[in-house]
């Protein structure tokens, strides 16, 4: 889960390539819960980066991973996403 906080930071000081590839990693280190998060970060990197296909789907799998394990905290956050979408 590391890694995803880590994305979330270069995200926010706008290094990009830094954020995908910590947000990558995250998504292939975890499981669960923590996935659902990981694929909500790529997906604001990939949106970040104008790549909105690769990002929406993203959402989808974080929500589809958040359902399929009864994490419904993210949920909220992973629906407000793609209602911006």
């Amino acid at each position: 889960m590391q890694r995803a906080f880590s994305a979330r930071a270069a995200l926010a000081r706008g290094d990009l390539v830094a954020a995908r590839r910590w947000a990558d990693e995250a998504v292939t280190g975890t499981t669960g819960y923590y996935l659902s998060a990981a694929l909500l970060t790529r997906a604001h990197v990939a949106i970040a980066q104008e790549e909105p296909q690769p990002g929406e789907r993203d959402a989808h799998e974080a929500l589809a991973c958040a359902a399929d394990v009864e994490a419904y905290l993210p949920i909220p956050d992973i629906l407000e996403f793609l209602a911006r979408l």
